[in-house]
C-alpha cells in the first residue's frame, strides 16, 4: 500500500515571482502473486476381479477421489478429476468338474433266463385302476396280464408304508391270461402277506383250468402253514410246512420249485417247509388260473399281493437264493 508524503514550498527565483512547488505522486501498486500451481487429481485403477468357478468374482473398487488441487497462490490450482476406474469383473475360466460314475444297473427278475410271468405292485405303470381298484395289472416278464371285474377287482394300496394289492377275502380275484405256457419244472415267488385264519387261502391257483396231458392243475397258498396241493393222476400231491404263519401281516416270500424228475422244494423266506425227493412229476399250466381265488371248492383270500415271480424251468440253488435276496431286500423283509 503507498503512503502519501509531505509536502513544502520552496522559493524560486523566476521574475521575482514565488511560484508554488509540484506534489510528488503516488508509486503504482504491483499486487500480482505468482499464480497458484494446479494439482493433478489421483487415477488409481480398481483391483483386478478374481478368476473363481464357475463364475469370476465381482471386479475391485474403484480408486480414491483425485487429490485436492494446489494451494492458493494468486488463484487455486483446478481440484484433480476423479478418474479412477472400476476393476474388471473375473472371467469364468474354470475348469468343469469330472463327471460322476453311473450307478449299478437295477436289478429284475428277467436278469435270469425263463422268467415267464412277473406282476409287481409296486410298479404303477403297470397297474390300469379304476379309483383304487386293479383292473388290470401288466406282466413285466413276457406279454400276460392279471384283470379283474367290479366288484370283483382288489383294491391297491400302503400296507405298513409297502405297495400291495389287497384281496377282500369275500370276492375280490385276478384272472390270469397270456399266452400258454406248460411247463413240468419250473419256481414259484409269491411276496404275500395277511395270514388270519387256518382256512385255505389260495395265492394262485390253476384248478378252473384243464390240466395238461399227464399233467395236473394246483393251488399254492397257507392253511395256516404254508401249503401247494397239486391234483396228480394217481392221487394228491401235497407238501405241507409246519411254521404257523397266522396273523403274519408284514411281506414273506413264499417259494416253490419243481424239477422234471419230480423233486419239490416248498419254502418261506428261504426257510425249507416241505420236500420231497422222488414225487411224481407234476407238469401244469403257468399262465393260468387267479390269484387270491380257488376253485375246488371256491374261496377267496384276503391276502396282500406285493410281488409275483415265475420262471419256467427249475432255477438252481444260487439263482434262487439270488431271486430271493433281492425280494426280500426290495420288501423289507
Amino acid at each position: 500500500m503507498s503512503s502519501k508524503r509531505g509536502f513544502s514550498l520552496c522559493l524560486c527565483a523566476v521574475t521575482g515571482l514565488v511560484a508554488a512547488c509540484s506534489l510528488d505522486t503516488e508509486g503504482t501498486a504491483d499486487p500480482t502473486g505468482g499464480a497458484g500451481g494446479s494439482g493433478t487429481g489421483g487415477t488409481s485403477l480398481g483391483g483386478q476381479g478374481g478368476n473363481n468357478w464357475p463364475d469370476g468374482s465381482l471386479g475391485g473398487a474403484g480408486g480414491a477421489v483425485g487429490g485436492q488441487g494446489g494451494a492458493v497462490g494468486g488463484q487455486g490450482g483446478s481440484g484433480g478429476a476423479d478418474a479412477s476406474v472400476g476393476g474388471s469383473g473375473g472371467s469364468d475360466a474354470g475348469p468343469g468338474g469330472t463327471g460322476g460314475t453311473g450307478g449299478a444297473p437295477v436289478w429284475k427278475p428277467s436278469d435270469i433266463p425263463n422268467c415267464v410271468l412277473w406282476l409287481d405292485a409296486e410298479d404303477s405303470a403297470t397297474h390300469t385302476l379304476s379309483g383304487n381298484a386293479m383292473i388290470s395289472w401288466a406282466d413285466k416278464c413276457g406279454s400276460s396280464t392279471a384283470t379283474s371285474t367290479m366288484p370283483q377287482a382288489p383294491t391297491v394300496g400302503l400296507v405298513n408304508g409297502k405297495p400291495a394289492v389287497q384281496c377282500d377275502g369275500v370276492d375280490d380275484r385276478l384272472n390270469l391270461t397270456g399266452p400258454e405256457v406248460i411247463a413240468d419244472a419250473y419256481t414259484l415267488f409269491f411276496v404275500v402277506g395277511n395270514v388270519p385264519t387256518t382256512n385255505v387261502l389260495p395265492i394262485w391257483s390253476n384248478r378252473d383250468s384243464t390240466p395238461p396231458t399227464d399233467g395236473t392243475v394246483m393251488y399254492a397258498g397257507y392253511q395256516g402253514v404254508a401249503h401247494v396241493y397239486q391234483n396228480s393222476a394217481s392221487a394228491p400231491q401235497k407238501l405241507a410246512g409246519t411254521t404257523s404263519y397266522l396273523n403274519h401281516v408284514g411281506p414273506m416270500v413264499f417259494e416253490f420249485v419243481a424239477t422234471a424228475t419230480g423233486a419239490r422244494d416248498l419254502l418261506v423266506d428261504g426257510v425249507l417247509q416241505d420236500t420231497t425227493a422222488s414225487a411224481q412229476r407234476v407238469k401244469t399250466r403257468l399262465r393260468s388260473g387267479s390269484m387270491c381265488y380257488d376253485a375246488t371248492p371256491v374261496k377267496h383270500a384276503p391276502l396282500h399281493l406285493h410281488e409275483t415271480v415265475v420262471y419256467d424251468r427249475a432255477l438252481s440253488a444260487a439263482e434262487r437264493l439270488e431271486v430271493r435276496s433281492k425280494l426280500q431286500t426290495k420288501w423289507g423283509i
